[in-house]
């Protein structure tokens, strides 16, 4: 058994999931952490999700959280960290509810957290390498965006500093949370964990992804084929609206370095050439692009 499995609590985030991938999720978290707390955003299958996981319930190894209304993954997040502070474990695991973690990379990431630490670096949070299990496992990318204007002697073997990282899968020591703060509430939930991660940047935090770990995770609500047989993720056109309004609310913030504005912006336009040239619902995609300009 991870003899360090006690010192690990895991949260959960669910909105409408998928009940048997949630209970895949909930036998692998149950042997690696250990507690788990489950909040979820108003699910329609919340009835269902609590019959199915009663067994850990009653077990004292897992509770649900639910919230009257869904008020977005970063006012889930902090109930859950506030859950997570009023018990002993020191370290706390975010997952999505589609995310499929295994024990060894949930092992792997504690122990980097703990090399780092142990180091002298200010770690804000360490997360794996991110892989669709949607797409042929030959042909899966593994997402590491490395960031810049870090010294060679930051880079501890598999360990590589990151401007940020998303929130799945990753791991914080929860004291963190009272030197950088909590999760941005009003961004609902595009550009959470980025604006996060470059907040505890600003204070000399640094994020870290472990190339000896991978999470299986659904990125978008679907892929589709491009040109040349490139895919692409696409998200529902209520999620472009909080994608465009936090990116331009993100380029007011002044703890956001200049150089990450111009990336974000780089990045935005070829988003937005996406979205014109292979996206479907193209109206309305274009409607709430509008709106969120109007909005930020």
């Amino acid at each position: 058994m991870f003899k360090q499995k006690q010192d690990i609590l895991t949260l959960t985030i669910t909105f409408n999931p998928k009940i048997e991938r949630l209970l895949q999720q909930a036998e692998i978290i149950a042997e690696a952490t250990n507690f788990h707390v489950i909040v979820d955003n108003n699910s329609e299958n919340i009835s269902d999700l609590q019959e199915k996981l009663s067994p850990l319930i009653d077990k004292k190894k897992l509770i649900i959280l639910k919230l009257p209304a869904n008020l977005g993954i970063a006012h889930a997040i902090n109930e859950g960290i506030k859950i997570a502070f009023t018990r002993k474990e020191a370290m706390l695991l975010i997952l999505d509810h589609d995310s499929l973690p295994t024990k060894s990379m949930i092992e792997q990431i504690y122990k980097d957290y703990n090399t780092l630490a142990a180091s002298g670096v200010k770690v804000a949070t360490v997360g794996p390498l991110i892989s669709d299990d949607r797409i042929d496992e030959n042909e899966t990318p593994l997402k590491i965006v490395e960031a810049r204007n870090y010294k060679p002697s930051m880079i501890f073997n598999n360990l590589v500093p990151v401007e940020h990282i998303i929130t799945s899968g990753s791991i914080y020591n929860k004291t963190i949370f009272k030197e950088v703060g909590l999760m941005k509430e009003s961004f609902f939930i595009d550009f959470v964990d980025i604006e996060w991660c470059l907040r505890a940047k600003s204070k000399g935090y640094i994020s870290f992804v472990s190339k000896s770990a991978t999470l299986r995770h659904q990125l978008g609500d679907r892929i589709i084929n491009v040109i040349f047989n490139k895919k692409i993720h696409i998200h529902s056109p209520l999620r472009n609206y909080y994608f465009f309004r936090n990116l331009i609310r993100m380029l007011k913030l002044k703890y956001i370095p200049l150089a990450v504005r111009w990336r974000m912006m780089k990045q935005c336009c070829k988003i937005f050439v996406s979205i014109l040239l292979f996206a479907p619902e193209k109206l309305e995609r274009g409607k709430f692009i509008l709106k969120a300009i109007k909005d930020a």
